[in-house]
């Protein structure tokens, strides 16, 4: 369920950095971009994201664990969405396109081996096709020329750097969290064997020590009467 947790949360602050984007590209920036489209993709992710938890709390009510194919499927889906997107927006030119390589360090910690090479074969097959169809950016109102586009493309790439930075850093500081959180769990549970071991051995002397001394006590008794 942790897993589940984090991926929520990481799922809502990559669609409102893709919001973000969009709108800054759009009208910060006076790129000309397919809004409508990308901000039905951006929506799109969100309805999925909104199901995921509504199913994740009646999970949670019943005490039932996620289903096992849920996770796997709902990050397919984001590398689908995410190719998408780049189709949209300049294909392998632009800057966000290494934001696989984040997808698949996160499957790596989340998934299980076969589901994580499922995904890496996606975002390999997903990237191939960008590399042959995708809608090129428009920068002829930023003068289109060679220095201009590169000046763009390199202010691009540093954001999706912090932005990948970000989101890895944020996941496995949680991870080390939990990690630390479990190792402790699991010292105050050998803890407590320990103890419960002791009361059982000093349970079993006493019962001992009784046996030896009901004889004698016994014929003490006897021979007292």
């Amino acid at each position: 369920m942790i897993n589940a947790q984090w991926t929520l949360r990481l799922r809502f602050g990559s669609l409102l950095g893709q919001l973000a984007t969009t709108l800054v590209v759009c009208f910060g920036m006076e790129i000309a971009i397919p809004l409508v489209p990308l901000l039905a993709l951006i929506g799109v992710g969100t309805v999925s994201n909104l199901l995921y938890f509504l199913h994740l709390r009646q999970r949670q009510r019943r005490g039932a664990p996620v289903l096992p194919w849920l996770l796997p499927a709902l990050m397919g889906l984001d590398v689908l969405h995410l190719t998408a997107m780049l189709y949209l927006t300049g294909g392998p030119m632009n800057p966000f396109s290494f934001m696989y390589l984040v997808l698949i360090a996160l499957a790596t910690v989340v998934l299980p081996p076969r589901a994580t090479w499922a995904l890496v074969g996606l975002s390999v097959a997903g990237s191939a096709v960008l590399f042959l169809w995708h809608r090129p950016l428009d920068l002829h109102g930023h003068g289109d020329s060679g220095a201009s586009s590169m000046r763009i493309h390199l202010y691009g790439m540093w954001v999706a750097s912090s932005v990948a930075a970000g989101f890895i850093v944020y996941f496995l500081l949680r991870i080390r969290r939990a990690l630390a959180q479990r190792e402790a769990e699991l010292e105050a549970a050998r803890s407590l064997a320990a103890r419960r071991d002791k009361l059982a051995a000093l349970a079993t002397l006493a019962a001992g020590a009784a046996h030896e001394l009901a004889t004698p006590l016994a014929t003490i008794a006897v021979a007292a009467k």
